[in-house]
């Protein structure tokens, strides 16, 4: 039975044989990864996708990344929770999202309340866009298409399209020529709330520059007050506009004719703040309705029941949901646990070949070897024959030596005799 170790923030689940009859682990958020992503969201918030940031908050947003770094799960681009829709909430690089453009002083100053957002979508698509407001007035959007390749468990590489900006009443047009811009990133955290990524450019692709993206679905408890905010900003440039109108500041002139007063964006104005007092008027008839019918004793012990059923149903509803919610947590786990299988067999099949490979590489050297081990032992035998011989042959010298000798004594005797 295998045992899979997720790093920080997950639990640690077995993964075996009879594991599929056993309730699986429901992945746990660790309170100190909690705390740094919302102290990351906490300093990327109100740097406009980083154009405000200080060179103190950067350093800070810097420091929690790294620190945030060490607990990404395992192989993120083959996580699920790779996909899906987000905004860009802080860049390293102030020029980098939305193109210079858009993100210089001079594009801040003209396109106002821009809003940034990448979408992901499975196997392979991307969506960048920019939705803005042309001199606080007018709104526009700027997209641009690519598409997404998986290089490995950490970067992926996107190839981008020439972008298309379209403004109010549908003018508009494609960007300069960029079809097959390449760009590879590297994913350094991912969870159900932001993906943090890294540049990794060539040497004519400039710096390298990090990323903070936050799930638009993490943002549901924050739409309320942003939008208060967003108001308040629009009402303050409304009057700014205004004013600089009544005071003869910057002339639109020399970039946009002037609408007239029966202009399209004056009716919907005027149509929206009808609309609006409308919705009041009908909010305040329906108030006074239900207070009217509360004040009735018939009625009362009907609305009671309602009231109880709707508890009820509330309850049912909400004990479904948090169902839902672990069935979607355990499909999240299988999933994780799926990639986290297909990688390790994959390295497992990439080390069995580089094994095979060397083999195969190894077996004529080894091949060679052995026939250089045969002719040293088979030159080895012969010398072992030679130095035989020649000490038999060394031998049969003496003893010919000696018979020499013995000749010789035997001739010296016999001229003795002659004599």
């Amino acid at each position: 039975m295998a045992a899979f170790t997720c790093p920080a923030g997950q639990v640690t689940t077995r993964a075996g044989l009879f594991d599929i009859f056993t309730k699986p682990a429901i992945p746990t958020a660790d309170p100190r990864v909690e705390e740094l992503v919302d102290s990351l969201l906490d300093a990327v918030r109100n740097t406009d996708g980083g154009a405000k940031a200080s060179a103190q908050k950067r350093e800070q947003i810097g420091e929690l990344v790294e620190e945030l770094s060490g607990s990404c799960i395992r192989a993120p681009t083959r996580s699920p929770l790779f996909w899906g829709e987000y905004t860009v909430a802080y860049c390293s690089n102030p020029n980098a999202p939305g193109g210079p453009v858009l993100r210089s002083g001079p594009g801040r100053a003209l396109l106002t309340n821009q809003r940034l957002t990448q979408t992901l979508t499975a196997p392979n698509s991307l969506l960048n866009s920019v939705s803005f407001k042309t001199a606080g007035l007018f709104p526009g959007t700027a997209n641009q298409e690519g598409t997404v390749k998986i290089v490995d468990g950490n970067r992926y590489r996107v190839t981008l399209q020439s972008p298309s900006i379209k403004l109010a009443g549908g003018k508009g047009g494609d960007a300069a020529d960029e079809n097959g811009v390449e760009r590879l990133f590297e994913v350094v955290y991912l969870d159900s709330r932001i993906r943090v990524v890294r540049f990794l450019p060539t040497q004519e692709q400039g710096d390298p520059s990090v990323f903070v993206f936050q799930r638009t679905a993490a943002q549901a408890d924050e739409e309320e007050e942003e939008e208060e905010v967003y108001e308040e900003e629009e009402e303050e440039e409304e009057e700014e506009s205004n004013g600089s109108k009544r005071g003869g500041g910057f002339d639109l002139g020399s970039l946009f004719a002037k609408p007239p007063p029966s202009s399209m964006a004056t009716i919907a104005e005027r149509n929206y703040g009808q609309a609006k007092d409308a919705a009041k008027q009908q909010a305040g008839t329906v108030r006074a309705k239900v207070r009217q019918a509360a004040g009735a004793q018939p009625q009362e012990g009907t609305a009671r029941a309602g009231g109880r059923k709707a508890a009820a149903a509330a309850s049912n509803g909400a004990g479904k949901g948090k169902e839902a919610a672990q069935r979607a947590a355990v499909q999240k786990r299988l999933q994780e646990l799926t990639a986290a299988a297909r990688e390790a067999q994959e390295e497992a099949k990439q080390s069995g070949k580089a094994l095979r490979d060397f083999e195969r590489s190894s077996a004529g050297p080894l091949r060679q070897a052995e026939q250089a081990r045969a002719v040293i032992a088979r030159y080895a035998s012969e010398t072992e024959s030679a130095q035989q011989q020649a000490e038999m042959a060394a031998e049969a010298e003496k003893k010919a030596a000696q018979q020499f000798k013995e000749a010789a004594a035997n001739l010296r005797e016999l001229q003795k005799s002659l004599r």
